[in-house]
């Protein structure tokens, strides 16, 4: 995605957190309001730097920011069996939402042509954890 995508975003109430180390972006989660939760629409660490906890970090970040920005939880949509998906969001704790906990905004994102693309490659699930 090019770096006007990502300004767009942020222009478009989307928040974004970036990991750097020694000055050069690593690592970064960008986030959005939807329905009462703070949703995880993108993480993504630098293969280099996989493996250091990055990730954790800034999923940390994002669920204690939602915490004390009063949202009701976290989410995202991630690949059910890829271990790097949600295999390990549920080692970090954040486990499958049952689809009576979504709200209408979450099910128009689950319904949407880009998750139906990317379901074509694998079972897509709704993480997250509610507070």
């Amino acid at each position: 995605m090019s770096a006007q995508f990502y300004a767009d975003a942020m222009a478009r109430n989307q928040i974004m957190w970036v990991a750097e180390m020694f000055g050069e972006p690593v690592g970064f989660l960008r986030a959005k309001p939807v329905d009462d939760l703070l949703y995880c629409a993108e993480v993504s660490v630098l293969r280099q730097h996989q493996s250091k906890q990055i990730g954790k970090k800034l999923l940390n970040n994002f669920a204690e920011f939602a915490k004390s920005n009063g949202f009701a939880g976290i989410s995202g949509i991630t690949f059910e069996n890829v271990p790097w998906n949600a295999p390990y969001y549920a080692r970090l704790g954040f486990g499958a939402l049952p689809a009576a906990d979504l709200g209408e905004e979450l099910r128009q994102i689950m319904a949407s042509d880009t998750e139906q693309s990317l379901a074509k490659a694998g079972k897509r699930v709704v993480f997250g954890t509610r507070f």
